[in-house]
C-alpha cells in the first residue's frame, strides 16, 4: 500500500508564514515519517495567485493518484496534533475524508448580509448556479483532504477545470460580482456531478479561525489555522495588558462644558470622582483577566516617565490640557510595551472585562491595529452646510469634532483621501509590527504645531463651529497616522462595547448589551452598574 502526504507552499510575502515556515514544514514531515508514508512539498508555479495555488493542489492530487494508493493533502497552515495514523484510523473505502463549511451563511446571504468572495455562501451560490439549482450537498473546506486514489481520479479535477472555469465566468447571479474561480466551489460541485463518495470529519479537521469555531486542543488531530495564530500551538509569544490611572491635580482640572445624562456635575469632575471610587475594583478586574490568559499586567501612573513626557509636550504646546497629555501618554506606553512584548492590549481605566476569552486569540493582532471606530462621516458631511449658517456647539471630545479635525489635517498635507474613521483609543490591541507601522511619534512636534495652526488659521475653509472644536487629542492624531502611514486596522466587534448615554440610557439597556460583550467601556462612568 503506497501512501503519501503532500502540501503546497508559495511565498506570497506573508511574514506570518515565513516566521513559522520551518516549524510548519517539519511538523508535517515528522508526522509522515512517524506513520511510515512519503511526504512531498510542492512549490513550482511561476508567480501564482491565491486562486492559482488552491486549484493547483487538486492537479497535484490527480497526478499523485496515478502513483499512490492513498493520499492525504494538508494546507501549509495545518498543524498535525496527533500520533494517530490517519490512513489506519479512517476507512477510506467509504470516500474522501473532508470537512464541510457553515451552510447557515447561505441563508444570511439571501437575507442581504454582506459577504466576501471567500464566504461559504458565495461558494454555494457558484455551485447552485453550476448545477442549475440542483445542488443540495455540502460546501467543502479543501484545506485537508484524504482518500483513496480512485476517488481523486473520479473527481477528474484537471480535465473538468477549464470547462467549469468558463462556465463560472458566465454565470448569472445576484452575487456574480463576488464569483471567483474558487477551488472549493469547484470541488463541491464535482463531488455531486461525478458522484464521488465522501465522509465528513470533525476530529481530523479543526477550523481554528477568528471565531475559534474549533479551539486547538487534544480533541482534534489536524489543526487548520485559518487565523494564522500558529503561536497558539507553539506557545512562543509574550503578552501584556496595561492601563493608566492618573488622578489629575485640582489646579490642572478644566471644565468639559457638559454633564452626563441626568447629572449636574461637570463630566471631567464626575470622571475624577468615579475613577477614584472604583479604582481598586477596576484594578482587580483587569489584573485577574490578564492572569487568566497568561498575560503580564501593569497600571501606570504619575511617575518619572510621565513627568518627563509631560514636560516634553508642554514645551511643544504650553496650553495643552492634562487630559490630552494623559491620552498621548497611553499611546507612548503602547509603543514602549510593544517593543518589549509580542502582543499588547491597552485598556482605559474605565473599562471592565466581562469575559474569560483570550483577546489575543480572537483578534488578528499580528498585522492589524485592533480598535473600535466611528464611520458616521456621511452624516457629518451632510450637516456641513448648515454649520455655515448655524453656529451650533460641537463637543470638542465628540467623534464629529475629531473627524473634522482629522479632515483638516489630511487636507493640509494634501492627502488624497480624507474620509477615515475616528478611532476610540480606550481599547487598543497592537503588536511591534503595527506600532512600528503607525510610527505615531515621528515628527510629533510638527504634528502638534499643525494642529495649533489649524485651530487658529484665520483663512480656514471650515465654519467657526468646526474650527472652534479643533484641538490636540490623541484620537485625531491616531486617525491621521493610520491614514498617512497606511496602517491596517480591524474593528473590535464585541470586544469594545461603549456604555454611554446613547447605548445605555438606563441599566436595563446596559444589561442587554452586557450579555454579548467582552470588554465594557464605561464612557458614562457608571461603573457601579458592573461592580455593584
Amino acid at each position: 500500500m503506497k501512501r503519501i502526504i503532500y502540501s503546497v507552499h508559495f511565498d506570497l510575502g506573508d511574514d506570518l508564514f515565513n516566521e513559522y515556515y520551518d516549524r510548519l514544514l517539519n511538523n508535517k514531515m515528522d508526522y509522515a515519517k512517524k506513520i511510515g508514508v512519503d511526504f512531498k512539498l510542492y512549490s513550482n508555479l511561476d508567480d501564482p495567485s491565491f486562486v492559482d495555488i488552491n486549484n493547483y493542489k487538486h492537479y497535484v492530487a490527480y497526478d499523485l493518484a496515478h502513483e499512490y494508493d492513498e493520499i492525504l493533502y494538508l494546507d501549509f497552515d495545518v498543524i498535525v496534533n496527533t500520533d494517530k495514523n490517519f490512513f489506519e484510523e479512517n476507512d477510506l473505502s467509504k470516500g474522501i475524508v473532508i470537512k464541510q463549511q457553515n451552510d447557515y451563511a447561505w441563508y444570511l446571504a439571501k437575507q442581504g448580509i454582506d459577504m466576501t468572495d471567500r464566504s461559504p455562501a458565495i461558494k454555494r451560490d457558484i455551485v447552485h448556479c453550476l448545477s442549475e439549482g440542483k445542488f443540495d450537498g455540502d460546501i467543502i473546506n479543501t484545506g485537508i483532504m484524504g482518500g483513496k486514489s480512485e476517488h481523486f481520479l473520479l473527481m477528474n479535477y484537471p480535465n473538468e477545470f477549464d470547462n467549469i472555469k468558463d462556465r463560472i465566468l458566465n454565470l448569472e447571479s445576484e452575487f456574480k460580482h463576488l464569483h471567483t474561480i474558487n477551488n472549493e466551489a469547484i470541488f463541491s460541485y464535482l463531488l455531486m456531478e461525478n458522484k464521488v463518495p465522501y465522509q465528513l470529519t470533525d476530529k481530523w479537521h479543526a477550523l481554528v479561525d477568528m471565531d475559534l469555531t474549533d479551539h486547538p486542543s487534544d480533541d482534534f488531530y489536524f489543526l487548520h489555522f485559518i487565523n494564522k495564530h500558529f503561536w497558539m500551538y507553539f506557545k512562543d509569544k509574550t503578552f501584556k495588558i496595561f492601563s493608566l490611572y492618573i488622578d489629575i491635580p485640582q489646579e490642572r482640572m478644566i471644565n468639559a462644558g457638559s454633564t452626563y445624562r441626568k447629572d449636574t456635575v461637570d463630566k471631567n469632575y464626575r470622571t475624577k470622582q468615579k475613577l477614584e471610587k472604583y479604582k481598586d475594583l477596576v484594578l482587580e478586574n483587569q489584573s485577574n483577566y490578564a492572569k487568566s490568559i497568561n498575560a503580564d499586567y501593569e497600571v501606570y501612573g504619575w511617575d518619572k516617565d510621565y513627568e518627563e513626557f509631560r514636560e516634553w509636550l508642554l514645551e511643544i504646546e504650553h496650553d495643552i490640557s492634562e487630559y490630552n497629555i494623559i491620552n498621548f501618554y497611553k499611546i507612548w506606553l503602547l509603543e514602549k510595551n510593544c517593543k518589549e512584548y509580542d502582543y499588547v492590549l491597552y485598556l482605559d481605566f474605565d473599562v471592565a472585562v466581562n469575559t474569560n476569552k483570550n483577546f489575543f486569540e480572537y483578534n488578528p493582532i499580528e498585522r492589524n491595529i485592533c480598535v473600535a471606530y466611528d464611520v458616521n462621516y456621511d452624516d457629518y458631511k451632510k450637516g456641513l452646510k448648515a454649520l455655515f449658517l448655524i453656529d451650533r456647539i460641537i463637543d470638542y471630545r465628540s467623534p464629529e469634532a475629531k473627524y473634522w479635525n482629522s479632515v483638516a489635517m489630511l487636507t493640509h498635507v494634501d492627502w488624497d483621501e480624507t474620509d477615515y474613521p475616528i478611532y476610540n483609543t480606550g481599547i487598543i490591541g497592537a503588536s511591534k509590527y503595527t506600532m512600528n507601522k503607525l510610527n505615531y511619534f515621528d515628527k510629533f512636534e510638527e504634528t502638534l504645531e499643525m494642529m495649533t495652526f489649524l485651530k487658529t488659521d484665520e483663512d480656514t475653509e471650515f465654519p467657526n463651529a468646526i474650527q472652534r472644536c479643533f484641538g490636540h487629542d490623541n484620537e485625531t492624531v491616531f486617525s491621521f497616522k493610520i491614514a498617512t502611514n497606511e496602517v491596517q486596522y480591524v474593528h473590535l466587534h464585541g470586544w469594545h462595547q461603549i456604555i454611554d448615554d446613547a447605548t445605555s440610557f438606563d441599566k436595563n439597556a446596559y444589561n442587554r448589551l452586557r450579555k454579548n460583550s467582552y470588554l465594557l467601556h464605561f464612557i458614562n462612568k457608571k461603573l457601579e452598574w458592573f461592580f455593584t
